[in-house]
């Protein structure tokens, strides 16, 4: 059977051309643009904030004390992994929420017009969604980790 879709309707999102870019690269710069652009929505309360915001959190109210970092130890790593499983948990599972459950995105910005595949051959837990899941807390997790432990020991 012929897919219904083709390939004009399934890859249905293009941005409003220009693409401009922010106004502190214009030369004089517009002093009332620069301004709105660092403290209006768009930059100062991002998605970009709130990771920073979260991440401070997470380290000052989570992570370990940087003193048990000093010697490798099951405890803190452990620590470290739950902390950075459960941010990791939790943007993914509100993203999803928030794109695909919830229904906010309606399919007007996405690339791909089509549901996420289930029963599908094509990944490892015949479900895509599934499979972004584990690719991102399997290997994600890790290496976070063992980034997090490199900068602690100053590397």
């Amino acid at each position: 059977m012929a897919n219904p879709l083709n390939k004009k309707a399934a890859w249905h999102y293009t941005p409003e051309l220009p693409i401009s870019s922010s106004p502190i690269f214009d030369w004089p710069q517009p002093v009332g643009k620069v301004l709105i652009y660092f403290f209006g929505a768009g930059f100062l309360f991002s998605q970009r904030t709130l990771y920073a915001v979260l991440a401070l959190l997470a380290w000052h109210y989570w992570m370990p004390e940087l003193a048990l970092a000093a010697t490798l130890s099951w405890s803190w790593i452990g620590q470290v992994l739950l902390v950075i499983f459960g941010l990791n948990l939790l943007s993914g599972w509100a993203y999803h929420w928030l794109f695909y459950t919830s229904g906010l995105n309606a399919k007007q910005c996405k690339y791909d017009k089509r549901l996420l595949a289930t029963n599908s051959p094509r990944f490892l837990f015949s479900n895509q969604l599934w499979d972004k899941w584990f690719g991102s807390f399997h290997s994600g997790t890790e290496a976070d980790t063992v980034l997090v432990r490199r900068k602690k020991r100053g590397q």
